[in-house]
């Protein structure tokens, strides 16, 4: 089972099309991604704080309930988002599970050698949250009554990845 859903609010058909899509410019299938991978999408307000004790934000506070947030394990992931159908909302979302993704299909690719899974992606990023190296992914999905698209930049891990990038 790939996304397991403990919220009430949150488009599941998006955050579906949102991993689809990450796979599909990451080049991976997803349903072999799906097959390997749990997602379980919990409210932020359920925060479990023990994972990240020993994190501080960029600028040197406590993670909080209600933020979102997320862990990477051994072929599971655990996201916290907030719970609102609020297509602002789903951003801030659409970050954390981007992030996340990107330490599972870094921890796929080099198990936890050199922990390379976890730097690679954090050295991307700098101390105010900004994605340093990065490549934007657009894409279409259901939004209740209407066709909606959705742009977000994803960390470039594809040179990690061993993707071959060319430039025309």
């Amino acid at each position: 089972m790939a996304l397991v859903f403990h919220t009430q609010h949150l488009n599941k058909r998006l955050y579906n099309r949102l991993f689809e899509n990450l796979c599909l410019h990451t080049n991976m299938s997803a349903y072999e991604f799906k097959k390997r991978w749990t997602i379980h999408i919990y409210p932020s307000t359920e925060t479990q704080l023990a994972f990240f004790d020993h994190i501080f934000t960029t600028s040197g506070q406590k993670i909080v309930p209600g933020i979102p947030s997320g862990v990477t394990g051994k072929f599971e992931m655990k996201l916290f988002l907030v719970d609102s159908p609020n297509s602002f909302v789903d951003r801030s979302n659409h970050v954390v599970a981007m992030h996340e993704f990107c330490h599972a299909r870094l921890y796929e690719r080099h198990r936890t050698h050199n922990r390379i899974w976890v730097e690679a992606v954090h050295s991307k990023i700098d101390y105010q949250g900004r994605i340093l190296k990065s490549f934007p992914i657009s894409f279409w999905y259901w939004k209740k009554f209407f066709w909606s698209r959705i742009q977000l930049n994803v960390i470039d891990i594809r040179e990690e990845l061993g993707i071959k990038l060319y430039v025309l």
